[in-house]
C-alpha cells in the first residue's frame, strides 16, 4: 500500500511495527476457542483483518489502507466483492471510523456484508 499510495516505509522488518500483533492476526482469523470459530463468517474474518491491522498499528504507516485492502482481498478470495457504487470517500470514512473506535468488529462485518455482492463467474 505504501508503494502504491505513498507514505513512510520503514525498512526494519519490512515495515512491520508490531510483529506479535501480525502473528496474532494470522492465527486468530482461522482460530477456534472451545470448539467454536472466533470469526465464523467470511465477513467477520474480513472485518478482523481490517480491525486488527488498523487498531493494532501493525505497520509503521499505511495501516488504514492496508487493513481495508486486506479485508477486500479476503472477500475477493472468498467469492465476494465490494459493490461498485461504493465511493472512495465511504471507504476512507470506514478506515477512519475503525481507527477512531466508532466501529467495532461486528459493525465492520455488517458494513462489509451490506456493501458486498457475490462475484459473477465468467462463462
Amino acid at each position: 500500500m505504501i508503494l502504491k499510495y505513498s507514505g513512510h516505509y520503514e525498512h526494519t522488518l519490512d515495515n512491520v511495527l508490531n510483529p506479535n500483533s501480525l502473528g496474532y492476526l494470522i492465527d486468530a482469523v482461522s482460530g477456534k476457542a472451545f470448539g467454536q470459530e472466533l470469526y465464523p463468517t467470511i465477513f467477520k474474518k474480513a472485518a478482523a483483518y481490517a480491525f486488527f491491522i488498523i487498531k493494532d498499528h501493525i505497520f509503521y504507516d499505511g495501516n488504514k489502507r492496508t487493513g481495508i485492502e486486506a479485508a477486500f482481498i479476503f472477500l475477493l478470495n472468498n467469492g465476494k466483492k465490494i459493490k461498485e457504487k461504493i465511493r472512495t470517500e465511504e471507504v476512507v470514512n470506514l478506515g477512519l471510523d475503525i481507527e477512531n473506535g466508532n466501529m467495532l468488529l461486528d459493525d465492520i462485518a455488517d458494513w462489509l456484508e451490506e456493501n458486498s455482492t457475490r462475484l459473477r463467474k465468467p462463462f
